[in-house]
């Protein structure tokens, strides 16, 4: 019955094409599919593998920009708060062990003198 109903759809669909005048050349109906065509499942595979690849280059466009934006601050913020620690575990390990050996080499030049 659906073949019966598409088949009546391009007869009319061909019969008001020629009734209007807008029947087109040979060459150019070969592009045109009509309610019978069947579009070849490999098109169809090579436009979604199309669609997928240009979604993938927009998120990564997307990463790309917002890593651009982002990640100069991310990273900066992080090497500022590095850099606290480690100065305060410099200034920590040098009062434990240094300032006490400084002192004692001060304190025993002074002996000599």
């Amino acid at each position: 019955m659906s073949d019966d109903i598409v088949s009546k759809a391009d007869s009319f669909i061909n019969r008001h094409r020629a009734q209007s005048g807008t029947d087109l050349p040979d060459n150019e109906n070969e592009d045109i599919p009509i309610l019978t065509d069947i579009i070849p499942t490999e098109d169809l595979a090579a436009q979604e593998h199309l669609s997928t690849n240009l979604k993938h280059e927009e998120i990564a466009q997307e990463l790309d920009n917002w890593l651009d934006k982002n990640l100069p601050l991310v990273v900066t913020h992080a090497l500022d708060g590095i850099t606290d620690k480690l100065i305060a575990k410099i200034h920590q390990t040098a009062r434990k062990d240094l300032l006490p050996r400084l002192q004692e080499a001060l304190g025993d030049k002074t002996r000599a003198e």
